[in-house]
């Protein structure tokens, strides 16, 4: 199924400014102050400064006439709006893909749950869904975390600890390069470490690419995730 991909203007991408969320996009001759839908800065994992990125329409309250969408990548896009990964995932749980998960017919939406605010929570199992979304359009760019998250050690502290108790935890990495075939979690983390313990405690850990074509952003594939 996936979710809509429509591009409504193309750009030239200036700079990230320091306020969260906001950059710089060149239009038809004018700089355009555009939306970014990305919790830290595009700049941390893919060169953009003098690119072509495609974007779409925000809403009609917003002070900001578009948002970035994507960049053009060969024969596809590199989808640069990481927070919609969750929309995406939630969207193809239906696909074979997705199977080791058990039922994912009554799947909720960034629902809370004890205290935690899961990505996707499925109700038959009582598994708790994390989605990670990475972008990278270097060819050796394919390792996660590229930058500490503290959020993220946190997160799988909780899950640590649910796990531990017998109740269900999954990961999803999410490459936004369609052209990725694997990804390398780094071992210089302290995530690393956490992220092994919770494997060994029995999360469940699965590995996908994006594709942005026929007007719908979608799951390419199955990746591999080298441990």
């Amino acid at each position: 199924m996936g979710i809509p991909f429509h591009i409504d203007a193309t750009g030239i991408f200036k700079e990230e400014i320091k306020n969260r969320f906001r950059s710089y996009v060149m239009i038809e001759g004018h700089n355009e102050l555009c939306y970014v839908q990305s919790s830290s800065r595009l700049d941390n994992y893919v060169k953009l400064k003098n690119k072509i990125v495609v974007l779409k329409k925000t809403n009609s309250s917003s002070k900001m006439k578009f948002s970035i969408l994507a960049k053009p990548f060969h024969k596809d896009y590199i989808l640069l709006c990481p927070m919609i990964a969750n929309q995406i995932i939630y969207s193809e749980l239906h696909r074979k893909i997705f199977s080791f998960l058990g039922l994912r017919n009554n799947a909720l939406l960034e629902k809370e749950i004890d205290g935690y605010k899961s990505d996707i929570y499925l109700p038959a199992s009582d598994d708790i869904i994390e989605i990670k979304a990475l972008i990278s359009d270097d060819k050796n760019g394919n390792i996660f975390p590229t930058v500490y998250s503290e959020r993220t050690y946190e997160q799988l502290t909780y899950f640590k600890s649910r796990l531990e108790i017998g109740k269900k935890c999954s990961f999803i990495l999410v490459s936004c390069n369609p052209y990725y075939d694997e990804i390398i979690l780094n071992k210089e983390t302290k995530f690393y470490v956490l992220f092994k313990e919770c494997i060994n405690l029995g999360m469940k850990v699965i590995a996908v690419s994006l594709t942005c074509k026929n007007n719908v952003i979608s799951v390419k594939r199955k990746i591999s995730i080298k441990i």
